[in-house]
C-alpha cells in the first residue's frame, strides 16, 4: 500500500499521537543551481495556490485568512501573523539543514522552482474544520501527499492547556511533517511512485528533532525513537525484520506495531546513511524508487540495490546492540 492521500493522513495523524505522547518524557528541550532543480510534478504557481488555500478556508468557514511568504515557502491560514512567521523561520532553517544535510552525503537535493505551501491554522478547532473531523488530542498536523501541502496548528491556543509542552509539540510536528515536505519536494524521494512507508518515515525521522532555538541537528542520534525501540526491547515486543518494513506498510500503520516500526525505520536509514559501505547502495535503491516501476516487487526491489535483507536485518540488529545496552 502506497502512502497517499486521505488514508495517508489519517495513519498518519494517529500515529504522531501516539508518537507524541509517548515522546514527551524524553525530549529535551548550499542550494543547486537554478538549472539543476528538479521540476514540479504538478504545476504550481504561488498566486494561484494561495487563492486556492484561500477559497477552501472560506468553504470550511474559517475566519480572516493571512498569507505571508519567504525565499522558498508560502504559508496560508487564520493563525497569526507572528505564528505564520515563526513557522516561515523554522522551515527555512530546517530546509537549509535539510539541504546541506544530504547534498554533503552524495543525495543532489535541491529546492524546487515553486514555494512549498504550509497551511498554518490558529488552533484545534480550524484545524478540525480543515480536515473534515475533531483533530485527536495530540496531533498538530500534516502532511497531504496529494496536496502537497502541509498544515499545522499552534498548539498553544488549544483550550486544553498544554502549557509549556505545546511548544514542543508544535516544534515536533512540524519538524517531522516539513521533512516529508520537503523530502517529496527536493528531489530525495517521488510522491508519484510507490514508496515503503517505512523509508518514508524512516527519512522523516532523521531530521525530525531539529528545532530552531536550542538547535538539534538533522541526522543525529533521535532519542526518543531509540527509546520506544528499547522500551519494545524490554517489553518483550518481537522485532520486526527488515524485509517486512520494507514489505508491509501495516506494521508503520497498527497500533500494536507502529512505535517499533518507526524505531527501526529510523535506525535503518541512519545506519545506511553513515556507514559507507551501505550509502552508495542508499542512494542507488532511492534512484529506483522515484522511478515509475511495472510489477513492483518491493523485496525483489529492494535487494537488487541493498544486497539481502536478510543480511541488512542481522546488520541492523547488531547495529542497534549498543544503543539496546545503553
Amino acid at each position: 500500500m502506497n502512502l497517499s492521500g486521505n488514508v495517508a493522513r489519517l495513519s498518519r495523524r494517529s500515529f504522531l499521537a501516539a508518537s507524541i505522547a509517548g515522546a514527551f518524557g524524553r525530549f529535551s528541550a548550499g542550494v543547486s543551481a537554478q538549472s539543476d532543480r528538479p521540476k514540479p510534478e504538478t504545476v504550481t504557481d504561488d498566486e494561484k495556490e494561495a487563492v486556492a488555500i484561500e477559497d477552501y478556508a472560506r468553504k470550511v468557514l474559517l475566519g480572516s485568512v493571512r498569507q505571508d511568504s519567504s525565499d522558498h515557502f508560502l504559508v496560508v491560514g487564520d493563525a497569526s501573523m507572528a505564528y505564520q512567521r515563526e513557522v516561515l523561520g523554522f522551515c527555512e532553517g530546517l530546509g537549509k539543514e535539510f539541504l546541506s544535510y544530504y547534498n554533503s552525503r552524495g543525495f543532489n537535493v535541491a529546492y524546487p522552482q515553486y514555494r512549498l505551501s504550509v497551511v498554518v491554522l490558529k488552533d484545534r478547532n480550524s484545524y478540525g474544520a480543515w480536515i473534515g473531523e475533531p483533530a485527536e488530542d495530540a496531533v498538530g498536523g500534516h502532511y497531504d501527499r496529494d496536496t502537497n501541502r502541509l498544515v499545522v496548528f499552534d498548539f498553544r491556543n488549544d483550550p486544553k492547556g498544554l502549557g509549556e509542552q505545546a511548544r514542543i509539540v508544535n516544534s515536533f510536528t512540524l519538524s517531522h511533517e516539513a521533512n516529508h515536505l520537503l523530502g517529496f519536494n527536493s528531489g530525495l524521494l517521488s510522491r508519484t511512485t510507490d514508496t515503503p512507508t517505512s523509508i518514508i518515515e524512516g527519512l522523516a525521522t532523521i531530521g525530525e528533532l531539529y528545532q530552531k532555538v536550542g538547535h538539534s541537528a538533522v541526522g543525529g542520534n533521535n532519542r526518543p525513537r531509540l527509546g520506544a525501540l528499547v522500551d519494545a526491547t524490554r517489553a518483550g515486543e518481537p522485532w520486526i525484520d527488515v524485509s517486512t518494513l520494507i514489505a508491509k506498510d501495516e506494521v508503520c500503520e497498527a497500533a500494536e506495531t507502529r512505535q517499533l516500526a518507526y524505531a527501526e525505520s529510523w535506525l535503518l536509514l541512519s545506519m545506511m546513511i553513515k556507514q559507507k559501505d551501505k550509502l552508495p547502495r542508499l542512494h542507488a535503491y532511492l534512484d529506483r524508487l522515484r522511478k515509475p516501476r511495472e510489477n513492483v516487487d518491493r523485496v525483489r526491489d529492494a535487494e537488487a540495490d541493498l544486497g539481502s535483507l536478510d543480511r541488512l536485518n542481522r546488520e541492523l540488529k547488531n547495529y542497534a546492540k549498543p544503543y539496546l545496552r545503553g
